[in-house]
């Protein structure tokens, strides 16, 4: 972990968004099926597949942080840094509405006191 800089992490999350984007958009001129999640929001193997490579490309480049992400939960809650994950690809119903990534990194502080 140590030794990144902040455009380090960016560039890498940029390039990570970029890929995913690209996972999306096979997805985005069809109807892939949306499943109805227990948030009771729409969720689609489009939104599932992008996380799963963001996730992948992370953990083998940072094992040690923790990630957020809205289809596969959290992963090393106690992680001194963190990347939020975000993924929303199609509406209701599967329907295209538009295709997006963020990514947020937040390091924590370490814990202070006796």
């Amino acid at each position: 972990m140590a030794g990144e800089s902040a455009r380090d992490l960016l560039e890498l999350a940029v390039g990570l968004a970029e890929e995913a984007g690209k996972i999306t958009l096979k997805y985005f001129h069809g109807r892939p099926h949306a499943e109805t999640k227990a948030d009771m929001t729409p969720v689609t193997v489009a939104d599932r597949e992008a996380e799963a490579y963001i996730r992948g490309a992370i953990e083998s480049r940072f094992p040690d942080d923790g990630i957020i992400g809205e289809e596969f939960g959290e992963t090393r809650a106690p992680a001194r840094r963190r990347w939020y994950l975000g993924v929303t690809c199609f509406g209701r119903a599967g329907s295209p509405r538009r295709a997006g990534v963020s990514l947020s990194v937040r390091r924590s502080l370490p814990p202070t006191g006796p």
